[in-house]
């Protein structure tokens, strides 16, 4: 009698190395080098490129998560649209950016399966960019960061509610609210000023000493944000 072979989907699942029946993540490289020059101030670190991202070959691809939204709002300029715009932005306001994590197992955009995770060396960045404070986005990020950043650079980290579709309890409004108060631009002199001088080099670039803050635990800034906006975490 001849065995009938299951129908695609119906039979028991596969399994994976770890007899999960998951599916297994891939291993994958940051595929995206830092954005920074001699001018950058602040730094602001993700977690891992989404799927979107990777593609695009720039941060924050994904055209549902808030982050170029929220940074327009906050420096009170034109939201960038393509690569290009949205280099010089960052550039303009001084704002390095890149990701905790070099190269990690995930499936597809899922912060949550990510394993076995590398971190990325912040010390060109450091060394090469007057950093004054870092900051993550996102818990996910702040997580990683502590775990395998700050016990190499004895940096602490800023956290910002996260920008991704995911944290929907925070609108767009709020979000720039807060990333305003915590990146400190309010009264901020030269905020709208021009980029960096001519001939910086624009390299890859990440993380940044912290400006003089009271305390130096990674939360300090994250409690002053539960202090003063009292409608919950992300």
């Amino acid at each position: 009698m001849r065995k009938k072979i299951p129908e695609a989907g119906k039979g028991p699942a596969a399994k994976t190395a770890d007899g999960s029946g998951k599916q297994a993540g891939t291993r994958i490289d940051h595929p995206i080098p830092p954005l920074y020059d001699g001018a950058c101030t602040r730094l602001i670190l993700g977690s891992f490129p989404s799927v979107k991202s990777r593609e695009a070959g720039f941060f924050y691809g994904h055209p549902q998560n808030r982050f170029w939204k929220v940074m327009a709002g906050v420096f009170k300029d034109d939201v960038p649209r393509t690569v290009p715009e949205k280099r010089d932005f960052l550039l303009r306001h001084h704002v390095a950016v890149w990701d905790v994590i070099a190269s990690c197992e995930i499936t597809g955009s899922s912060d949550a399966s990510i394993k076995n995770a590398r971190a990325n060396d912040l010390s060109r960045i450091l060394a090469e960019a007057p950093i004054r404070t870092i900051f993550v986005n996102g818990k996910t990020a702040e997580k990683l960061y502590l775990k395998h950043i700050l016990p190499v650079t004895g940096q602490p980290c800023v956290c910002l509610p996260s920008t991704s579709p995911a944290n929907a309890a925070w609108s767009p409004e709020r979000l720039t609210e807060a990333w305003r108060e915590l990146l400190g631009v309010e009264g901020e002199a030269g905020t709208e000023q021009s980029r960096s001088s001519p001939g910086a080099e624009v390299v890859p670039a990440e993380q940044s000493p912290e400006p003089a803050r009271r305390g130096t635990e990674p939360l300090t800034a994250e409690n002053h944000l539960r202090e003063t906006i009292r409608e919950g975490h992300r």
